[in-house]
């Protein structure tokens, strides 16, 4: 999920299900690219990534690097 709050309090809000990192980051440029942030001021902006797994996977734990610097 991707949340903008513009500097006027006003947010934006987006989902969609994702399972690869490369993915991830490729959907959240996506988003970003059809928002208005930087053409107008951002107060806030945040990524949640939840349930990160298929149920084949539960119980294993995998990090994942995610190069955020490149956003």
């Amino acid at each position: 999920m991707l949340k903008i709050k513009y500097a006027e309090f006003q947010s934006i809000t987006d989902t969609d299900p994702v399972s690869e990192a490369e993915v991830m980051m490729a959907y959240v440029r996506k988003l970003l690219e059809s928002t208005e942030a930087g053409k107008r001021k951002v107060r806030l902006l945040g990524i949640t990534i939840s349930d990160f797994m298929d149920e084949t996977e539960k119980g294993k734990h995998r990090q994942l690097l995610l190069p955020f610097s490149s956003v």
